[in-house]
């Protein structure tokens, strides 16, 4: 009496990624379909087609998707699966190829010819914020000038400090399902008091201005105005 043991020499199909999606979020999941008589799976992902350069090399995995993997920003990837029968014999799937999405410029600017009466606000503008746990920004401004009164802000829980002609603005999200998402958008408003010029240094300290995205070691390019800050004093004279 002897047993026959049949061998399905199938190869798995690869689902999701798409083959030459370009704009694949750097926390991704992947799914390939079930292939009968697998004992388990390896899923391979790597910066090379021949898979020298490898990011991601799991083994033993039963199910047919691996989730919530970390990325990086603007790279190519190619992965590819491997099923074990029985036998222990390894069969690959075709190699698919993606790449991930580009981490946008940050900008950051103020507005530039305003009009005042009795204060004089400045609206600081953010646009491309895609999931920001945390910023930090800071604007130098000429004291002598201005008189800082206080902010009017769209957001909840920034922490606005001030001294000596120095503004720091902080905002941090209390939990990841808190993270900032603005495309273009008016963040707050800085009120300030005008002395006697029509005019004042209004400069962003790029230095100690920092924006902390989804995946913490991800640097961030930042598109940051400096420069000066002219008003117009539209009060009518007065008669003596």
């Amino acid at each position: 009496n002897n047993t026959i043991e049949f061998l399905n020499r199938n190869n798995p199909t690869l689902i999701t990624p798409f083959d030459g999606e370009t704009d694949i979020e750097t926390v991704s999941n992947f799914e390939w379909q079930s292939v009968d008589c697998s004992v388990n799976y390896q899923l391979q992902i790597a910066e090379d087609s021949n898979f020298t350069i490898l990011v991601l090399d799991t083994l033993n995995l039963v199910d047919t998707f691996f989730n919530n993997i970390t990325l990086n920003h603007t790279t190519t990837y190619y992965w590819r699966v491997g099923r074990y029968d029985s036998q222990n014999d390894l069969y690959w799937s075709d190699t698919l190829v993606f790449t991930t999405v580009n981490l946008p410029t940050i900008f950051v600017r103020t507005g530039d010819t305003l009009t005042y009466s009795d204060t004089l606000s400045v609206p600081v503008i953010l646009e491309n914020l895609i999931k920001i746990q945390a910023f930090e920004l800071q604007l130098n401004y000429d004291n002598f000038a201005m008189q800082f009164s206080n902010i009017s802000d769209t957001l909840f829980d920034i922490i606005v400090n001030e001294s000596n002609g120095n503004i720091k603005i902080n905002w941090t999200a209390s939990s990841l399902n808190n993270l900032m998402n603005i495309t273009s958008d008016t963040l707050l408003w800085l009120n300030f008091i005008p002395k006697e010029d029509c005019y004042t240094a209004l400069i962003w300290n790029e230095s100690e201005t920092n924006f902390v995205y989804e995946d913490p070691t991800a640097i961030i390019d930042l598109g940051i105005q400096n420069g000066s800050l002219y008003w117009i004093n539209n009060n009518p004279p007065s008669l003596i």
